[in-house]
């Protein structure tokens, strides 16, 4: 949460401060210059917003878009367990998944998105849209029901066996989709709804001065 509340603050100062195309070539020096850093997962938020200024330049490329995905995939992907060997594949399959190499999978990923039409309709259809608006929800709450009840039925019904703990993976995933519906509903929703109307009084109260 600290990262996501630091990089949130980094961001929506940087639009509050920067106007047009100042943007850009900020975004992009903070980019390069936190990666140089190696605060990967700051970099990684102005890698999006840069993304979001340059929506308009990408151009539909279903093939390439497709193979981004996929590089995108196995660059932040997590490969536990495996240690670091004499051979070449061992160093590469070592690597992959860790600082840096998951931030630039992330972006890649986004980009074949925004590029590749198959992609965008299919997470455009309306069950994955809910999926989407549920998201953050979902971030929020699944690890207090993990090492909340979840933890403490796994201790208290111990040992659970093959069935008993697919039983308890289900409900938990249950129980995680459903508060987080309440979430957004009770929330998420209507914090936002009350900031933007201070938003847009007080911009009214601005324009009347």
């Amino acid at each position: 949460m600290r990262i996501e509340l630091t990089g949130s603050f980094l961001i929506y100062s940087g639009y509050a401060l920067l106007r047009g195309r100042a943007r850009v070539p900020a975004l992009l020096a903070g980019l390069v210059g936190l990666a140089i850093a190696g605060n990967f997962s700051l970099a990684a938020f102005c890698g999006g917003a840069l993304l979001f200024e340059l929506r308009g330049w990408l151009r539909p490329l279903p093939m390439w878009g497709t193979l981004l995905a996929l590089l995108g995939l196995v660059l932040g992907g997590t490969y536990p367990g495996h240690a670091d060997g004499p051979g070449l594949a061992d160093a590469i399959l070592s690597r992959l998944g860790a600082d840096g190499w998951r931030e630039a999978g992330a972006l890649l990923v986004i980009i074949a998105f925004l590029t590749t039409p198959w992609l965008r309709d299919l997470f455009e259809r309306p069950a994955l849209q809910h999926l989407g608006a549920l998201s953050f929800p979902l971030y929020l709450v699944h690890v207090p029901l993990i090492v909340g009840p979840a933890a403490w039925a796994f201790v208290h019904f111990a040992p659970l066996g093959v069935a008993g703990f697919a039983l308890l993976l289900a409900l938990t995933a249950l129980a995680t989709f459903l508060l987080a519906s309440l979430f957004l509903v009770l929330v998420e929703r209507p914090v936002l709804d009350g900031l933007h109307a201070v938003r847009k009084w007080g911009r009214a109260r601005l324009a009347e001065a």
